[in-house]
């Protein structure tokens, strides 16, 4: 074990709501998550309107059979997890996700509320790592982080998970370090309600 590379079109030939089912297996056992994201907005954080989105998108451009209804569903069940006091949720979101014409005005517009929401409650970190922060570690990939103990990095084509201590200690280091640049409570608020204004 250590690592392992998921090819999402060999999983994903009878749709994507088969990798949703798993990833919602896997965070179901989880008790702390970890999220760094440099392009979209984390999938537990996300609206249904926006998850339709993303997941729209993906099934047209990888022209996959059109399950996106039940891998909604599967990513929304992935969102209530939040509900859980027992589990802690960390996310630090690029500043540009704020801003990226990833979904149309009015669903950006629901994305965002719904992330100032999410960010009031107690078990949930939301940091904004700003455009112009000084960080060593270029952020590149979006990183999902479950216990400290496994390390999933997505691409298009690929996600590879890590469970080697080595590495996943590598990756942990690099999440403490954008998320010490983020931004977080008022100030992150802030970031967001400027996205909102469109300033």
């Amino acid at each position: 074990m250590g690592i392992e590379y998921n090819r999402h079109m060999q999983n994903m030939a009878d749709g994507t709501a088969h990798v949703q089912q798993q990833l919602l297996q896997e965070e179901s056992v989880g008790h702390t998550f970890k999220n760094f994201a440099s392009a979209v907005v984390p999938g537990n954080y996300q609206t249904r309107a926006y998850a339709t989105t993303r997941l729209t998108e993906a099934h047209e451009l990888l022209g996959l059979p059109d399950t996106v209804t039940q891998t909604v569903d599967l990513r929304m069940s992935r969102g209530q997890l939040i509900n859980d006091p027992g589990r802690s949720f960390h996310a630090v979101i690029a500043e540009s996700v704020l801003y990226g014409a990833t979904a149309d005005s009015d669903v950006m517009a629901e994305q965002l509320e719904h992330l100032l929401a999410l960010a009031t409650k107690p078990n949930v970190r939301l940091g904004i790592l700003p455009t112009r922060a000084r960080v060593h570690a270029a952020p590149m990939s979006h990183i999902d982080i479950v216990d400290d103990a496994s390390v999933n990095i997505e691409t298009m084509a690929v996600t590879i998970t890590i469970s080697k201590a080595p590495e996943v200690a590598m990756y942990l280091r690099m999440f403490d370090e954008f998320a010490q640049a983020a931004a977080y409570g008022e100030q992150a608020a802030a970031m967001i309600g400027r996205a909102q204004s469109g300033s």
